[in-house]
């Protein structure tokens, strides 16, 4: 999946080439802005039950609380497909977005309940990338050492916010989405073939965590 010299790929790549990101970025700015203005659309959220409404554990994802929340989510977003999109390719990030994204928020809805964000999915990707830094021979420049160091900090430090009663924070999400990220990474690394027990593994957990959330109800939710 990883292409040949993706650190060189990056450099040479055109922004604008990398329309997986560039959709899933507008699509959530659209929808988001919508819902600041109160004219979003409540089918797209989770409700009381996520097996009443499977499409929220995507949809979810594309919708958020602030304008601050937004713009992180929509930087990071940024910053990792633009690295991401060159070295796979359009088509596999997007296959790879959507199971970070039903994985993360299923784990998540599944342990704490409805949530918002592209967060998970921003994990997903630095634990994806990470693990190609790691384990891949031609991934080792892909990320780098203080955006890791940042990530690993923000993500103890959002646990402390959310612990306080600061500001809630989709803290399941991001673990399960780092957790999802690095087995994916990994199994990309280490498998030779497209059905190798390291893929599966990815595969596996993903699925675990659509299938834990359809079995959690939420009373009450608005």
């Amino acid at each position: 999946m990883l292409r040949k010299d993706p650190f060189e790929r990056v450099l040479r790549s055109d922004p604008f080439d990398n329309w997986t990101t560039i959709t899933l970025i507008v699509v959530a700015l659209v929808l988001s802005t919508l819902t600041f203005q109160d004219r979003g659309f409540p089918i797209l959220e989770s409700g009381n039950s996520m097996a009443e409404r499977p499409w929220a554990l995507f949809t979810t994802c594309l919708i958020h609380g602030t304008y601050l929340h937004l713009v992180m989510n929509l930087y990071w977003t940024w910053q990792f497909g633009r690295i991401l999109e060159p070295s796979i390719g359009s088509l596999n990030l997007a296959w790879l977005t959507v199971v970070f994204a039903i994985g993360s928020t299923g784990i998540s809805y599944a342990i704490e309940g409805p949530a918002i964000g592209l967060s998970g999915i921003g994990y997903a990707y630095f634990g994806f990338l990470w693990a190609l830094t790691k384990f891949h021979p031609q991934g080792r420049a892909l990320l780098d050492e203080r955006i890791t160091s940042f990530f690993v900090l923000w993500f103890f430090i959002c646990i402390y916010l959310d612990w306080q009663n600061i500001m809630p924070i989709a803290n399941y999400a991001h673990g399960a989405g780092a957790v999802i990220g690095v087995l994916a990474g990994w199994g990309i690394s280490k498998g030779q073939h497209l059905f190798s027990w390291q893929r599966a593994v990815f595969l596996f957990v993903a699925i675990l965590g659509v299938l834990w959330s359809l079995t959690a109800t939420y009373e009450g939710y608005s």
